[in-house]
């Protein structure tokens, strides 16, 4: 029976051995089991699931190549020359260009970023304009 004064300090050695001591008297416990780290790594269900992780790694893989490949064709065609300067002008000259814009484009589909490029105007206040512009009845849906 052990006493208080009997202090058993297991240490672990890093590898599969603990050893417990007890009054100057060692024992040397292995932790290793009959089955393997493979057969354990199989039969948790861990083996499927990295088989699975590794397969969505590989697509991840691909589509940020894809993604990669898309941004250097997208900075290839975005040349200094095609950033829109926008231009400062009063409200009510900006509302009489897009009106004319839509006269001049009767008939099409137009977007406010089209009217945005076409004037070098801030989209905001183009969107603002041809809301009003739609609600005077002077355009048709935006």
């Amino acid at each position: 029976m052990a006493t208080a004064g009997d202090m058993i300090t297991p240490k672990w050695d890093g590898t599969s051995l603990i050893a417990f001591s007890s009054k100057g008297i060692s024992t040397t416990v292995s932790l290793q089991s009959s089955i393997s780290d493979s057969e354990i790594f199989a039969s948790t269900g861990l083996y499927a699931e990295c088989l699975q992780l590794k397969g969505e790694n590989a697509k991840l893989k691909a589509e940020n190549e894809g993604l990669r490949a898309k941004v250097v064709a997208m900075q290839a065609t975005n040349s200094p020359e095609k950033i829109l300067g926008i231009r400062e002008i009063p409200r009510e000259q900006a509302k009489e260009e897009v009106r004319a814009f839509f006269k001049a484009h009767h008939g099409e589909a137009i977007y406010p970023s089209d009217v945005m490029e076409a004037l070098s105007l801030d989209y905001d206040l183009v969107y603002e304009i041809c809301e009003e512009l739609e609600q005077e009845g002077k355009i048709k849906g935006l």
